[in-house]
């Protein structure tokens, strides 16, 4: 199972025509993929507790009117495959919930038993991340690989090093029922993830001719590059489910371009600035192959890989959502 950042939008907009067609991958040497410290990842994001802060305590049982819940597992992954296998153990910590309810930041928590359970109840409707607080058991642990093995209720679900999962929205108050599941390993280092458009199997990739980073921002056969490299940063200060993708090589954020505040379809890698162009909001539902929106704060437009004629193309942009195939990504590790 993959992660998806897919687009649902009503609108459709014909898309530019004149964008060259890729034939071969950007001509960049390719490199091993590099690691940064955990505790360096961690220092650059904002954190869960930003949220807690804007968020009463017990606020979400007093609103806990709904009939839907969020249950899953968490373990111990220790052949690193992403995969929960029988043999391998549950991971008992702390697991926050945080909850966007009528415009409310809300929070409740709960600690996963022995075998790595934990559940939700009792929840209204709103939009929810969960969160695996693993500093109590060892600084060192970090998300597994992300949706794979094609199962589940074994695959991990979680998007590391802040251990935070997609956002899951509940429409109404139930019941209906999500599960988030979470496994985890040892390590110094995380290593980021590559974003796969659904259409092309292409990455996104930060242009880098010769090894010198430009600000271009297209879509290339992935060739395990550094700037093909992307952390998942996410922002709390508003609201849930917004991230910025920060490339591993330049440490530029992925911006959609406005250039003296005028909006362009262009979409280009610059120094983080903390704009909204740069903030990147996420809607997750795996009732429908794990579907999330992945669409600019500031403009409403989604990330798109340019097709005309439905011949995929090197370029990137921000265009009006509208439901196809090259508006659609996943993560990748």
């Amino acid at each position: 199972m993959r992660r998806w950042l897919s687009v649902a939008c009503a609108a459709f907009v014909a898309l530019p025509l004149g964008a060259g067609i890729a034939q071969a991958e950007e001509p960049v040497e390719q490199q091993d993929r590099v690691g940064v410290k955990v505790s360096e990842a961690l220092a650059g994001q904002s954190s869960p507790e930003d949220f807690l802060a804007r968020a009463s305590r017990n606020d979400m049982s007093a609103q806990a009117v709904g009939n839907n819940t969020i249950a899953g597992r968490l373990w111990n992954d220790f052949n690193n495959d992403g995969y929960r296998g029988d043999s391998e153990s549950g991971l008992s910590t702390r697991v926050v919930l945080l909850g966007e309810v009528n415009g409310v930041p809300t929070e409740t928590e709960t600690y996963s038993q022995g075998n790595g359970a934990y559940a939700f109840y009792n929840l209204p409707a709103g939009m929810y991340q969960v969160w695996v607080d693993v500093k109590p058991v060892s600084t060192w642990l970090i998300p597994t690989r992300i949706s794979v093995g094609g199962d589940r209720q074994r695959d991990s679900d979680m998007v590391g090093p802040v251990a935070l999962s997609m956002p899951v929205h509940f429409v109404d108050d139930g019941p209906a029922q999500r599960g988030v599941d979470g496994g985890f390993i040892t390590s110094e280092y995380y290593y980021g993830y590559s974003v796969k458009n659904s259409a092309s199997a292409w990455c996104l990739d930060q242009e880098s001719p010769q090894g010198f980073p430009t600000t271009t921002v297209g879509v290339h056969h992935c060739n395990n590059g550094i700037n093909q490299v992307w952390d998942v940063k996410w922002d709390f200060t508003e609201h849930l489910g917004i991230v910025r993708f920060e490339n591993f090589s330049s440490d530029y954020c992925l911006d959609q371009e406005y250039p003296n505040g005028l909006q362009t379809p262009r979409v280009g890698a610059y120094p983080c600035n903390g704009g909204t162009n740069q903030n990147w909001v996420l809607h997750h539902n795996e009732l429908y192959g794990e579907p999330a929106l992945s669409i600019n704060q500031r403009s409403g437009y989604c990330l798109d890989q340019e097709a005309p004629r439905g011949t995929p193309t090197t370029v990137l942009g921000a265009y009006l959502c509208n439901g196809g195939q090259n508006q659609k990504w996943y993560l990748n590790d």
